[in-house]
């Protein structure tokens, strides 16, 4: 997987949430363009030729993580950016909430991901099928971001290990792990 970034957005941020949102998935000669432009995704079953994308790629995947003048939280929305007030009793389409520029990135990575998944076993392309499997992957990160702050918010409010002994180990603050894909990788290199 090659992933560009030339959004607005720091590229090892954009990494970590492509990465996440992409686990579990056959990203092979899939390349991922992240740029700024209205909210929105696609993925490719090809690549068209007047793409940036290295010859070696089979897929080509575009997230469009907005122009800068979004307002966070976005929604509660559906698929079609509708509300529920908007909506009538045929929606099929789950509502959700994106607190920030980063949950949407998880949640258009990974909707645009399975439908690689799609494109890769033949199976029909769901709409539908991919927004859930999205909000089921963004639910995720944010617990995975919740469990990674927990420590300093501790830290921060007096709830961790305040009440040990000055000087044993546990009044000592221990380190969050990092996340794996923090690791910068040129994005021209395979992952």
């Amino acid at each position: 997987m090659w992933i560009r970034n030339t959004s607005r957005h720091p590229d090892e941020e954009v990494r970590a949430g492509v990465l996440f949102a992409v686990q579990d998935i056959d990203m092979r000669r899939v390349c991922v363009n992240v740029k700024n432009g209205a909210l929105g995704g696609a993925a490719y079953n090809g690549v068209p030729e007047i793409s940036n994308a290295p010859r070696a790629a089979r897929y080509l995947v575009t997230l469009r993580l907005g122009r800068g003048r979004e307002r966070w939280p976005l929604g509660p929305i559906n698929y079609h950016f509708k509300s529920p007030d908007e909506t009538g009793p045929r929606n099929r389409f789950p509502f959700f909430v994106c607190r920030d520029w980063q949950e949407w990135l998880v949640k258009l990575a990974a909707h645009e991901a399975m439908h690689i998944q799609q494109f890769r076993s033949g199976a029909v392309c769901s709409e539908l099928a991919c927004e859930r499997f999205a909000l089921e992957r963004l639910e995720l990160w944010r617990a995975a971001q919740a469990a990674a702050a927990e420590p300093y918010e501790q830290l921060a409010f007096g709830l961790g290990p305040a009440a040990a002994p000055i000087g044993s180990p546990a009044s000592r603050p221990r380190r969050a792990a990092l996340p794996a894909a923090r690791i910068p990788t040129p994005p021209e290199h395979a992952v």
